[in-house]
């Protein structure tokens, strides 16, 4: 279920040229305003604001999409190391209350 004024669900977003990775489940964009050089956002196509509530099979498209998006910035930025996160709810720094891991 997309959530109206939510910008992840946007069908504009999900198919802009933007997009540089997807599946069925996941799509993948460079950040505009990037923390780190190569900062990537994962957003579940399906609007969820908690990794409590992804499916397993979400889960497991998740874990195949972030190796593919490992070797993609390893190739484009060869960085030194890497960060990964959730924030989950305000008090984490949520910004955006649509699932999407960086």
């Amino acid at each position: 279920m997309a959530l109206k004024n939510c910008r992840y669900c946007a069908p504009a977003y999900q198919t802009s040229e933007r997009v540089i990775l997807q599946n069925p489940y996941w799509i993948a964009v460079f950040d505009k305003h990037p923390a780190s050089t190569g900062r990537l956002k994962l957003a579940l196509k399906r609007h969820t604001n908690s990794l409590v509530y992804p499916t397993d099979t979400e889960i497991v498209a998740l874990r195949r999409m972030a190796r593919r998006a490992q070797a993609l910035v390893r190739r484009r930025y060869r960085p030194d190391g890497w960060n990964i996160g959730i924030n989950q709810g305000k008090a984490a720094g949520q910004t955006v209350f649509h699932l999407h891991v960086h």
